[in-house]
């Protein structure tokens, strides 16, 4: 009996089930405090995986959106004769700081010339071989390379006198040529860029330049261009109306500009007399554009 008087026999029931209510309680509480088991499907590949990632987010996958296209902005624009213009260069120090190297094509007029663009002063001219069709040229400190188009011969000339210090053989076509740094940067009319050694015009390695992928073939006359500490090779794509500025290390377009506006009335749709004259000017981060035979050199910026 309890101290009621009631036998004990009588109280068991109630035992048992006060017993089994505090042992469900306790399990439930242990069900509560365990991590919900984790199945792995077998079939998930590393992939799904990562996209079904709640952390992920859309920043952290870049996606190429190509080349950036900048606008021609003509500043002036200066007479030009009717030179066939094959290659394009500011000189911006020495004694000739402020005028142009330009290089002119075709049998039998092919040239290279020091001329000033705004007073258009002819200062000094020399008569290219005409058995020789002239192409891009380039100043490397005192000196000037000048290319020549299928002769496979590149010409080195005293940039005071204009009067040729050596020749050397290349294989292949001559297009376009700038400086870059310490290497030259050479087109013949391929995707490839060539980098050669200034001195001796040794080739040393090779680029070839492609936009989203693909490969842009007739690159054509070339300026080399360092900027905001960045390096750039411009170059104009053959009997199109398009600049395309590459990084050298890469081979990637990644800006382009339309110049059609640039192209005089007469020879809209002219398939021989087109764009062809990129020279850039340092101090006041503008180009100077034409092309051959035009009678409009432009100062512009390209933005």
């Amino acid at each position: 009996m309890d101290g009621r008087g009631r036998p004990w026999w009588q109280l068991l029931p109630i035992a048992v089930i006060v017993a089994v209510v505090i042992v469900g309680v306790a399990l439930m509480m242990t069900n509560r405090t365990q991590p919900a088991e984790t199945v792995i499907d077998p079939d998930l590949t590393a992939t799904d995986e990562a996209q079904q990632d709640p952390g992920e987010t859309e920043t952290e996958t870049e996606t190429d959106t190509g080349p950036s296209e900048l606008d021609v902005v003509v500043v002036a624009e200066y007479p030009h004769d009717s030179t066939y213009t094959q290659g394009l260069e500011f000189i911006d120090e020495g004694p000739d700081a402020g005028r142009l190297v330009e290089s002119g094509g075709q049998w039998g007029e092919s040239l290279l010339r020091i001329w000033d663009p705004v007073s258009g002063e002819v200062v000094r001219t020399h008569d290219v071989d005409p058995d020789l069709f002239a192409e891009g040229a380039t100043v490397v400190g005192d000196q000037v390379w000048q290319l020549t188009w299928q002769a496979g011969t590149a010409f080195r000339y005293d940039l005071a006198t204009l009067t040729p210090q050596a020749e050397v053989s290349y294989s292949g076509e001559g297009w376009g040529l700038c400086q870059l740094g310490t290497d030259l940067v050479m087109s013949d009319g391929s995707a490839t860029l060539t980098f050669r050694d200034p001195d001796t015009f040794e080739a040393m390695s090779t680029v070839d330049v492609t936009r989203g992928g693909t490969p842009v073939e007739n690159l054509n006359e070339l300026e080399c261009v360092t900027s905001g500490g960045t390096d750039l090779v411009w170059a104009n794509v053959y009997q199109t109306t398009e600049l395309l500025a590459i990084k050298p290390q890469t081979g990637e377009v990644v800006h382009t500009v339309d110049a059609s506006q640039l192209v005089p009335a007469d020879l809209v749709g002219n398939s021989d007399l087109v764009l062809n004259g990129i020279a850039y000017q340092a101090d006041t981060d503008r180009f100077w554009l034409t092309g051959k035979r035009w009678p409009v050199l432009y100062e512009v910026e390209l933005r």
